[in-house]
């Protein structure tokens, strides 16, 4: 509409973005965390809970791996479809704006646009503005208005 607040989508940007997502995905599902097998951390009790606590820190590990490699996914597809959304969206915009601006061209023209001229010499200059009535039916509705406007003042004289 040119009020220079469009949004307009860059697709080559958008398509990078998602090359370096798709690529971060590979580079999260790469690392393995492995627990250290039954007894490489000793035999004794300091050992076991050494183990433990590597197991649960692994567990983690690979659980806030899989969860980021999830959100990156979400994430390219959420790119994917705002960019078809915002496409979309300057289309409609674009749709909406020659219907705006072809409203206000319309309601910018004159009201009357000449309807409603009265050609007799004894018209009372009364201008009718947007009525779209014919001149014809004006100009009898204006007679009855003089008629009656002078037999009303008979009646009271």
């Amino acid at each position: 509409m040119g009020s220079g607040k469009e949004t307009k989508v860059d697709h080559e940007v958008v398509d990078r973005m998602k090359n370096v997502l798709i690529e971060m995905k590979v580079e999260v599902d790469k690392p393995r965390v492995d627990t250290p097998r039954a007894g490489l951390l000793g035999q004794g009790a300091s050992g076991e809970s050494l183990k433990k606590q590597l197991d649960l820190a692994s567990e983690r590990i690979s659980s806030s791996l899989s969860q980021l490699s999830d959100a990156v996914i979400k994430f390219y597809d959420g790119t994917d479809r705002a960019a078809k959304e915002m496409t979309s969206a300057d289309e409609d915009a674009g749709d909406w704006g020659r219907v705006l601006d072809a409203g206000v061209a319309m309601v910018s023209q004159p009201l009357h646009m000449g309807l409603g001229k009265d050609d007799r010499p004894d018209a009372l200059p009364i201008p009718i503005p947007f009525l779209p009535i014919p001149p014809e039916l004006l100009q009898e509705m204006q007679s009855r208005a003089e008629i009656v406007g002078t037999s009303s003042g008979e009646d009271g004289a």
